[in-house]
């Protein structure tokens, strides 16, 4: 307690309002400390150095490693793409080449035939075999024959201009343009019974270079199977009794 100068005494009240507010401090825990050095760092200027709340961290800078490695993804990808585009652009070459082979071989044998503008006449000065073979003893005639080199390219491509939708159906094709039915009855794959043996003939053999020229893919087991087929459907062909499926 004070006393004034004109004798009365007088009271200090800087204890009573330091009370409330020292209370407040330390009711207000962290929010108070908070705001007091947002106060202070604003006192002296410093604003922009201002803490940020707890609640909103700053986001991670993106680091030379991690951009580095952004990068490096992105190459890998590109260069797997590079790699597929590649190797299918070179496929796809190989297989125009081989096209192109087939095509100037057939253009060749056509023109050593003389087939463009030449009659049935010329036709058959060139290549004497008739097609399609009706009897057994035809088809031997034509195996003879099959024996020279030349006779065969000549069987070859004759059969090659079949052509067909696909493999197995151009098989079926060869078939039915190189001998009858009624031929066809007397065959099997492997001269199983009193048949003869398709597998061993010359003509044969023949379609099998054409089909391959066709598709070179082919592979002989699909042939044998396409052959097979259409021998064991033949006697169904050529009016006989239905075969039971």
């Amino acid at each position: 307690m004070d006393h004034c100068n004109d004798g009365l005494p007088t009271y200090n009240s800087s204890p009573y309002h330091a009370m409330p507010l020292e209370k407040a401090r330390n009711d207000g825990g962290a929010s108070y400390a908070h705001g007091s050095r947002l106060a202070d760092f604003s006192a002296l200027g410093l604003a922009h150095l201002t803490p940020q709340h707890p609640s909103h961290p700053p986001s991670a800078p993106e680091t030379p490693r991690g951009r580095l490695y952004g990068e490096e993804s992105s190459r890998v990808l590109k260069d797997i793409a590079a790699m597929r585009t590649t190797k299918m652009l070179t496929e796809l070459c190989m297989e125009v080449k081989q096209i192109s082979r087939d095509i100037n071989f057939i253009k060749t044998e056509l023109a050593k035939l003389n087939i463009h503008g030449a009659g049935p006449e010329s036709q058959e000065d060139n290549f004497p075999i008739m097609l399609p073979l009706t009897n057994e003893e035809k088809f031997d005639e034509t195996e003879a024959a099959l024996r020279e080199e030349a006779v065969r390219r000549k069987m070859i491509t004759r059969l090659a201009l079949v052509g067909g939708t696909n493999s197995e159906n151009m098989i079926r094709r060869m078939l039915s343009a190189a001998m009858t039915n009624s031929l066809a009855c007397i065959f099997n794959w492997v001269g199983k019974g009193e048949k003869r043996a398709f597998k061993d003939t010359l003509i044969k053999d023949c379609m099998f270079a054409a089909a391959r020229q066709f598709d070179r893919r082919l592979t002989e087991l699909t042939f044998r199977v396409g052959v097979q087929k259409w021998l064991r459907y033949a006697p169904e062909r050529n009016g006989g009794v239905p075969r039971k499926k």
